[in-house]
């Protein structure tokens, strides 16, 4: 008896599980601003939130060893810093520091969040390979 009521309850584990599996729906694929290339992740999110005028990144500063001051030593220097793991915007420190709570000490670009179509063009460029 205690054998066939085991039974029925792990049967009824999986068979629940295997229903919950059947009814997650694939999350929503991000609209990014523009096409995820390098280009169009620093000319139009980098550039102007980043490196101009007395920014944190850019005009001769370089805030935790990050310098965007031009296209090419912001490409190099996002990954001689490890800012951006290629292929994997999941562990890369830039989109943590992006995505994270505006009141985050770490929270960057500082006062603002950029938009969720300028966080995902950047995400798509880290994903599909971070090249220049």
């Amino acid at each position: 008896m205690a054998r066939t009521a085991l039974a029925c309850i792990m049967m009824g584990l999986v068979v629940s599980l295997f229903l919950g599996c059947e009814e997650v729906e694939e999350q929503a694929a991000c609209e990014p601003l523009d096409s995820p290339s390098f280009q169009n992740v620093y000319s139009l999110v980098l550039e102007k939130s980043c490196a101009v005028g007395g920014s944190c990144h850019g005009g001769g500063a370089t805030a935790g060893g990050l310098d965007l001051q031009d296209e090419a030593i912001a490409h190099a220097s996002l990954l001689e810093t490890e800012s951006v793991v290629p292929g994997s915007a999941g562990a890369s420190s830039l989109m943590s520091r992006l995505d994270s709570s505006v009141n985050h000490p770490l929270h960057m670009p500082p006062g603002y969040l950029l938009t969720e179509a300028e966080r995902c063009m950047i995400a798509t460029w880290i994903n599909e390979g971070a090249e220049p």
